[in-house]
């Protein structure tokens, strides 16, 4: 336990560690956003989303609507169906929480290796490094603004 108020050598190790494990992923959450483009903070906000959202829709709501009221969870059929839905979002999870991972270390290894994207080709000039092109023909879309293929 630790104590409330008293501060002993074992409670100040624990908010140490505490503190500079924080700090040390605010440091890296700055790095990973310094310099890159939106590819990075768009595989953020997509394990955000993978996480968060489908834990609100799919898994939270059967959970503790199963452990609040268990007796209205009772017949065979609302019991499998809460639980195809259960699965069903971990298996979203997982597969969202995949794709953010290595979407987001592949904007790590851009940063650490100084790629910043949009590298000229020999053969095709620029192109554009956004992997999430969303309505390429739109003016409101950035590769069609930057002119990059």
């Amino acid at each position: 336990r630790v104590s409330c108020g008293e501060t002993t050598p074992r409670t100040a190790a624990i908010r140490f560690t505490f503190r500079t494990g924080f700090v040390g992923l605010q440091v890296l959450l700055c790095w990973s956003l310094i310099g890159v483009s939106g590819d990075v903070l768009l595989s953020m906000t997509s394990l955000s989303g993978a996480i968060g959202m489908t834990a609100l829709t799919y898994i939270l709501p059967f959970v503790l609507h199963w452990a609040l009221h268990p007796e209205k969870v009772q017949s065979r059929p609302m019991r499998a169906w809460y639980v195809i839905n259960i699965i069903l979002g971990l298996v979203i999870m997982i597969g969202g929480t995949v794709s953010g991972v290595n979407d987001l270390l592949a904007g790590f290894i851009q940063v650490a290796s100084g790629d910043e994207g949009g590298a000229a080709d020999a053969d095709e000039g620029l192109t554009c490094h956004l992997e999430y092109m969303y309505a390429p023909q739109s003016p409101c879309d950035a590769c069609h603004v930057s002119g990059l293929p």
